[in-house]
């Protein structure tokens, strides 16, 4: 098998604030192989968007990576300088962001914003980047791409930003695209139209894919494989289809008992009791104890390790 093209090892990001160190992500590996699609899925405030912030040198103040490597085809990008990671985003990664319009400059139009970006990491000059932007916009489909150059932020639908935003990230054919909660906000229908788009962009361009989502039917939709995270942990990672089929950890289970569908009807929609702990003080011994059904006294007091299965599936689990 090929080498991953995007390894993340140990690594930790923590902020440190005034009232302690927010242990974010705290200790986690993942690979990507090329042409495929990890999801990364887990509640609010597990350190998704923070793992592949960390990844792109984006870590916003007080966080800062204390520990690991970040590997894009054997280089460690945290070794790399800032105008070293500068090239390197934008042109070999690219992040689609939750909010297109808090990414985009309300002041300045679309044609100078997309072109601006083309031109720094194609070296072109001005005409050639508004071209090489007409291109994209018809690669993910936006009407009239011409006219489009023209307009603000503030003149287009929340569906025809994010393609913009798509437009934009893939502009220079990166070798790694994150999706940060690519389709929130939008409706169904546009949604899905977004999701088809990225799938088939990654067969037309051989783009590998990481999608950090809350949406589980998005996962399965679009994943080939999925790791599940909680406080700062993987705590599992396989097949997206395996793990669908039959998670091991209790986290998995949980967030797939609560899917939609899959209680009888007219029933309340299953929940996992308690809140995700406090990373500034976490627990000790594995940290979704407190909510897990099985929880022994030893989950209490030691963590478990993320252990090989086989098939490609790992769980942190005393008794999975």
């Amino acid at each position: 098998m090929d080498k991953p093209i995007l390894e993340i090892k140990g690594l930790k990001t923590h902020f440190f604030t005034y009232n302690g160190v927010v242990r974010a992500v705290d200790g986690i590996d993942l690979a990507v192989n090329r042409n495929e699609v990890v999801g990364i899925v887990g509640e609010t405030g597990c350190g998704k968007s923070v793992t592949v912030r960390s990844t792109m040198g984006l870590v916003p103040d007080p966080g800062q990576i204390v520990a690991g490597r970040v590997l894009l085809d054997g280089e460690n990008l945290l070794e790399k300088r800032d105008a070293e990671l500068r090239r390197i985003r934008g042109s070999r990664m690219s992040m689609i962001f939750q909010n297109p319009l808090s990414s985009l400059n309300p002041v300045f139009t679309i044609g100078n914003q997309v072109g601006h970006v083309i031109s720094i990491h194609q070296a072109k000059n001005i005409k050639e980047a508004l071209d090489r932007a007409v291109e994209v916009f018809d690669l993910v489909r936006l009407p009239d791409p011409e006219r489009l150059l023209q307009k603000y932020p503030h003149e287009l639908s929340g569906g025809m930003l994010q393609r913009v935003m798509i437009a934009m990230a893939l502009s220079c054919r990166p070798e790694v695209l994150i999706a940060d909660e690519p389709t929130t906000a939008l409706d169904v229908t546009i949604q899905a139209q977004i999701l088809s788009l990225m799938l088939r962009l990654k067969e037309e361009t051989g783009t590998s894919i990481i999608m950090i989502t809350h949406d589980l039917g998005v996962v399965a939709e679009t994943c080939d494989r999925v790791a599940v995270m909680y406080a700062g942990l993987i705590v599992e990672r396989g097949p997206a289809q395996a793990i669908f089929s039959n998670p091991l950890h209790p986290y998995t289970e949980g967030l797939l008992s609560s899917l939609p569908g899959q209680q009888e009807a007219g029933d309340e929609l299953r929940t996992i009791e308690g809140l995700v702990p406090d990373l500034i003080h976490p627990p000790s011994g594995c940290r979704f104890h407190a909510r897990c059904p099985i929880a022994e006294e030893v989950c209490e007091r030691q963590i478990p390790e993320l252990i090989d299965k086989g098939d490609g599936r790992a769980v942190a689990c005393h008794f999975r």
